[in-house]
């Protein structure tokens, strides 16, 4: 009966998701990182500030009409799309200083720059009386394409914004006779030229060759993140066409994001973005993202985008009372499985209770069985340490004996002495029973201790370092540092103890014991304590 509950509880569940229409991961993850942005909004604004304050002071150092003419133009690209009417004045300056230098092409470039800005503006006619003031055959070829894209912006503006149908298309035929032109002024395999490509091919209802001409070029390195924008939004109108709104949507969000990196206040993207995300039940980021768009409208004096936002914000305010209408009936109607799913969730409770008193008696038992384990454990764990006990206890007794045999022998060459017992001094000075018996000693204890930890060796050289571990020169025997060690094994630390035992001084058992410490493959004040785990169970 489990399995089935599981089973419809995990189709309610499915069910539930679906209904909520969450978005794909990586345009979720693309969210975040506008809201990011977003946050950061002041920081990137500051910047922009900086900037503009650092060019103001670089004009006012300037010497030459022509250097302060080109300090102007790049003035004014931090003001375009960040506030109209400084880049009016600033246009209004360039007009001026054009005239003050008598060069007839910076007067030329001058006119065409707040022409562009006029438009932005949405003053159109204003903007076409400058561009039609102009001799095209005055233009020179590095002005030919600002010269075009003024023309191709305003009309293409126009055609957006126009209410009669014969004013739409003869602004749209304009639009596309100067993006003709425009696009011979650009060089095979440039980004620029492949977003113009693009919006030709949208504007003639070939969406997808328009992916297909500006996709290759989406990874290409960007210099800006206003330049990153511009293609993503390009080819958010492709698949808005193509009625593809994830790919719309991702579109979007790059560009919008590259909008809030450069400090750009007069954009589309978002307000788009807030359209889509709306259109999918996303309330709270569709609102906090189109009064940004309205607050960034008003700093800029951006009227046509201000203009737009206000449209917006009348249409979400109808579809969201739309919503909660149908919110109010979805949940109405949601009460009904979520009641099944309670009287489901209610029988698999009764069942697990009924389930768990079964196991109960069987949890006693267990525990039963656990006791008498951990007594059979301590059992073999007192055994374990009783034998380690006797060993170490067996070898005191035996360094203790073979200390009175040494005792005995001095004794002996004492009485020697005084007795003038030639041959038995000569006998007391031999060491040869004495060396016999420690060898014998120390043969009972390797055999006895490797025995207890026959892995002893292999397992203390696994704690040194490669190149530094001991091997004994007979098998089944231990050299001098692995009988320190295998004493402190045993429990017996104590330098002087192990001295005693060993018949070395203490110095030299520190000496040994630093030296083995010095090789040890981890924490050398952690070798010891290591080597006292060797051969217990894990």
């Amino acid at each position: 009966m489990l399995p089935r509950i599981t089973f419809i509880v995990a189709l309610f569940l499915a069910s539930c998701l679906q209904m909520l229409g969450a978005l794909p991961q990586d345009i979720q993850q693309l969210i975040d990182t506008l809201d990011v942005q977003i946050s950061q909004r002041n920081m990137y604004l500051q910047q922009k500030e900086q900037g503009i304050a650092s060019l103001r002071n670089q004009y006012l150092k300037a010497a030459t009409y022509r250097e302060r003419f080109y300090l102007l133009g790049q003035l004014l690209d931090e003001y375009d799309a960040y506030n109209t009417d400084s880049a009016l004045a600033v246009c209004r300056l360039r007009e001026e200083i054009a005239a003050k230098s008598k060069d007839t092409n910076l007067q030329l470039q001058a006119k065409l720059t707040t022409a562009n800005t006029l438009s932005i503006l949405g003053m159109y006619k204003e903007a076409l009386e400058i561009a039609d003031g102009i001799n095209p055959n005055e233009v020179t070829e590095d002005l030919k394409r600002y010269y075009y894209h003024v023309y191709r912006a305003t009309y293409g503006l126009m055609a957006d914004y126009a209410l009669r149908p014969e004013d739409k298309h003869r602004y749209f035929t304009l639009t596309d006779q100067y993006r003709d032109s425009l696009l011979t002024t650009y060089e095979d395999g440039t980004v620029s030229k492949a977003v113009v490509v693009c919006d030709q091919l949208n504007a003639h209802g070939h969406p997808q060759q328009g992916i297909d001409s500006l996709m290759p070029y989406m990874g290409a390195q960007m210099d800006s993140p206003r330049a990153l924008g511009i293609p993503s939004y390009t080819l958010s109108e492709s698949y808005r066409m193509l009625g593809d709104t994830d790919n719309q949507m991702r579109q979007l969000l790059i560009s919008a994001i590259g909008d809030m990196q450069s400090g750009t206040k007069e954009y589309i993207s978002l307000r788009k973005l807030a359209i889509l995300l709306y259109e999918q039940g996303d309330i709270d980021h569709a609102y906090q993202y189109l009064r940004l768009c309205m607050d960034d409208a008003v700093d800029c004096n951006a009227r046509m985008r201000m203009l737009e936002v206000n449209q917006i914000f009348k249409a979400v305010n109808e579809t969201y009372l739309g919503q909660i209408e149908s919110q109010r009936s979805h949940l109405r109607w949601a009460l009904v499985p979520a009641c099944i799913f309670a009287a489901l969730l209610a029988g698999a409770l009764f069942w697990l209770f009924r389930e768990m008193r079964t196991l109960s008696q069987a949890r006693k038992e267990l525990a039963s069985a656990n006791e008498q384990l951990i007594i059979t454990n301590q059992a073999l764990k007192e055994s374990s340490s009783l034998k380690q006990e006797y060993i170490a206890q067996y070898m005191d007794q035996c360094s203790v004996y073979i200390d009175r045999l040494d005792h005995y022998r001095k004794s002996l060459a004492k009485i020697a002495k005084s007795g003038s017992i030639e041959e038995l001094k000569k006998y007391n000075k031999s060491l040869g029973a004495v060396d016999e018996e420690i060898r014998s000693f120390y043969a009972s204890f390797d055999e006895t201790f490797l025995k207890m930890f026959p892995t002893f060796v292999e397992d203390f050289n696994a704690l040194l370092q490669p190149d530094e571990q001991i091997q004994p020169k007979t098998p089944g025997q231990l050299n001098t540092e692995l009988r320190i060690f295998a004493l402190i094994r045993l429990g017996i630390t104590d330098s002087a103890k192990i001295a005693q035992f060993l018949r070395y001084s203490v110095a030299t058992i520190y000496t040994y014991r630093t030296r083995i410490r010095n090789k040890a493959l981890g924490d050398r004040d952690r070798l010891e304590e290591a080597i006292m785990t060797i051969g217990k169970a894990q």
